[in-house]
């Protein structure tokens, strides 16, 4: 499939070769999120974009939408523990590199996450990158999680 495109979403990315499976799964005013599922393996990565204007002009801001999705999260992650965060911050743009690990629907789960916040929203965008395997697979994925996330771009008209 190698870089899929979504204009609706503002975002490119390098899926790499095989038959990737994307799936637009929310088209709403305040979120756009595409599941993609990569072939014969057992892991989802999803992109999400928030449309909603959420403001990101610092540091400061940007950690408090961090908790603010961490409180989302730990709610489908019963119990959900925190095994790595940290923050960059580069010119117009600061993420966040997570990785969490919990319960959904019983199975334990390793999620590999990245808040990229691409600029003072408006004009800028706040996307979230997820990949998420069963706990025992998260160390045979990790390469193949970090290669995806950086390979992700927000299109010019999403900054």
């Amino acid at each position: 499939m190698a870089v899929w495109e979504s204009a609706a979403g503002g975002f490119s990315i390098d899926l790499g070769p095989g038959e990737w499976t994307p799936s637009v799964v929310v088209d709403d005013e305040q979120v756009y999120a595409v599941d993609f599922r990569p072939p014969e393996t057992a892991f989802l990565l999803r992109v999400q974009r928030f449309r909603r204007e959420i403001p990101v002009d610092d540091a400061e801001q940007f950690d408090a939408v961090v908790d603010g999705v961490l409180l989302g999260i730990e709610e489908s992650l019963r119990p959900m523990k925190v095994l790595e965060r940290k923050n960059t911050a580069q010119p117009a743009r600061i993420r966040c590199d997570m990785v969490l690990r919990g319960k959904r629907l019983g199975i334990d789960i390793i999620e590999r996450r990245r808040i990229l916040a691409t600029g003072p929203v408006p004009p800028g965008a706040l996307f979230l990158l997820t990949a998420a395997c069963p706990a025992e697979r998260f160390l045979v994925h990790r390469r193949e999680f970090e290669r995806l996330f950086d390979s992700f771009r927000a299109n010019e008209a999403a900054t």
